[in-house]
């Protein structure tokens, strides 16, 4: 039977394919810790919350912070760094990162992206750095790493700019052995049902100055701290509320305590988009061969005319944020040669996908 889901404004042509397909066993899991969250005497910022930031920051090697969403680290970030005045961000990303530079009327330059990488070259940050930016942020697009993030976090570095890395596609996904999001000074992921680790919702601040890491924690809860003597303190500003809940945290440490498993066999689905698709149509070439890349697998992105079944790209020309700002009457500067990313589009990826499966949908496509 098909039928199409619509999420967020994205339809799904699918053949029973569900973006939340997991196995019976890990349903059964996240159904169980719920249900313990439900009983316990937590359901915000308790010790499931606290676990996520444990094993973020174990495995990041720096600070985590857990939100309420992608978009609240964002303005958690942006509320830390309070010195930036320009700001260039890459034109295909969504919308929610730009919004929190949007709202305080920040100066900003939009990269467009290099052939089919979708993501900037070397070259468009070099020519936007020459701009005199405070800040840049870098999405890792589709799950993918940006191929030149070591080289643009250098020139960040040389420049005194600070680096944000958009990895809400990305989580634990590494280039030659290294995590993105810890190239720069600080990163976000998101929990929202679409990502690799979805939660219904959620996000994590990733950040590299402890001092930094400190007064965003102390803005996402109120501005509550404890001072020294055990006595309640508020930060001004603060954000009203950045919390991230106990069901979503526990849905979060289900997922990790799956992931190599998910991430397998996503991945199988992925190799065989690979092994049927001519290597001129994929993303994935844009590598050399002695770049090592672990990708998310979040979607199959491609570059065929057209698919009967299909995610949304990231992102259509409506989506990507020129066509946003021109809408909004936003002022910005673009820096780069194609106002919109190479026409491509996302082939679903989901657990439970089969040779069948792949085949109906490559039969579908031009």
């Amino acid at each position: 039977m098909e039928f199409t889901l619509v999420w967020r404004g994205w339809a799904l042509r699918s053949m029973d394919f569900k973006l939340l397909d997991f196995p019976s066993n890990i349903n059964e899991e996240i159904t169980e810790n719920i249900t313990r969250v439900v009983n316990s005497n937590f359901w915000s910022t308790g010790p499931e919350s606290k676990i996520v930031e444990d094993h973020f920051t174990k495995i990041y090697k720096r600070r985590c912070i857990t939100t309420s969403s992608g978009g609240s680290a964002l303005q958690l970030i942006h509320d830390a760094y309070k010195n930036v005045k320009r700001i260039a961000i890459q034109s295909n990303t969504y919308f929610a990162t730009s919004l929190p530079w949007v709202n305080s009327n920040k100066e900003i330059f939009l990269m467009g992206s290099h052939s089919y990488s979708l993501m900037p070259s070397i070259e468009i940050v070099k020519n936007v750095i020459q701009k005199g930016i405070d800040a840049l942020i870098i999405t890792h697009i589709g799950g993918y790493p940006n191929p030149n993030i070591e080289l643009i976090a250098e020139l960040c570095s040389n420049n005194g700019v600070i680096l944000i890395e958009d990895c809400a596609h990305s989580p634990l996904v590494k280039i030659n052995k290294k995590l993105v999001g810890t190239f720069g000074d600080a990163a976000i992921l998101s929990f929202y049902p679409t990502k690799p680790i979805p939660a219904g919702e959620g996000g994590l601040a990733i950040i590299k100055n402890k001092s930094k890491a400190f007064e965003i924690e102390k803005m996402r809860d109120y501005g509550k701290s404890k001072d020294e003597n055990g006595s309640t303190r508020h930060l001004l500003p603060a954000f009203p509320n950045a919390r991230l809940n106990e069901f979503a945290a526990c849905i979060v440490n289900t997922i990790l305590r799956n992931y190599i498993s998910i991430l397998n066999a996503k991945k199988k689905v992925s190799n065989l988009y690979h092994s049927k698709l001519d290597n001129n149509l994929l993303l994935t070439r844009i590598y050399p061969d002695d770049l090592e890349i672990e990708a998310s697998y979040y979607k199959f992105i491609c570059f065929l005319e057209k698919s009967k079944y299909q995610t949304a790209p990231v992102y259509d020309r409506e989506n990507q944020l020129i066509s946003i700002f021109r809408d909004n009457n936003i002022n910005f500067e673009f820096i780069g040669d194609k106002e919109f990313a190479y026409n491509h589009i996302c082939l679903p990826i989901t657990c439970n996908m089969t040779e069948k499966d792949i085949d109906e949908i490559l039969n579908n496509t031009d």
